[in-house]
């Protein structure tokens, strides 16, 4: 048996919830599209349900990547996997396929793709010794008397880029324009690719 006044409290609690229900809703703003963006969106659906219309993709995947930073650059060869890359390939644009979509190597056994790794290896490592060697300095050489902090390390002499020969110093370098430096292709630092990139190295 409930107490005389619980149907009174009962009420007046769903009195409130209502009284405040009523002013949440006349304080919030309600936002009803226009009749143009209706008739927009209308629009939009029809289109999916009018199903794929004629493919419209370019027939050479490079025209994705045709824009103005490409135009001094050279398109993308077209490699088979394993096949040895540019060492400037930062000189290429667009995509020749890629080595992500498929584990199948061309060759007919795991072994027979190590051998053909392991008998060019040294012409390879070769190659890509003179390239560095042509673009870096590697001696080593150290400021005398100098030293990291901690004085555990020596500091390296210089930057280790090579510059091209028609370039004197870096303090000449510095005294040419951002322009002068591309069109002469001087920069110095400029990226390094895997040699053997086809393989998702």
């Amino acid at each position: 048996m409930y107490p005389p006044f619980s149907k009174q409290i009962f009420a007046g609690l769903i009195l409130a919830a209502l009284i405040y229900t009523a002013s949440a809703l006349s304080e919030s703003k309600m936002v009803i599209p226009a009749t143009g963006e209706v008739s927009a969106n209308l629009n939009v659906l029809d289109n999916l349900n009018a199903g794929p219309k004629e493919n419209s993709e370019p027939k050479d995947v490079s025209e994705f990547y045709s824009t103005d930073y490409t135009v001094d650059l050279l398109p993308y060869p077209e490699f088979k996997k394993g096949d040895v890359t540019p060492f400037d390939l930062w000189r290429y644009f667009g995509k020749a396929g890629s080595s992500f979509g498929s584990p199948t190597l061309p060759m007919k056994t795991f072994q027979e793709w190590v051998k053909m790794n392991k008998d060019r290896k040294p012409g390879l490592m070769k190659k890509v010794d003179e390239y560095m060697a042509a673009r870096f300095n590697f001696s080593g050489e150290t400021v005398k008397g100098v030293m990291m902090s901690g004085n555990r390390k020596p500091v390296m002499a210089g930057p280790v880029a090579r510059l091209p020969k028609s370039v004197p110093s870096f303090e000449y370098l510095s005294t040419l324009s951002p322009e002068e430096i591309r069109e002469q292709d001087l920069f110095p630092y400029k990226p390094l690719a895997h040699p053997i990139s086809t393989t998702a190295h």
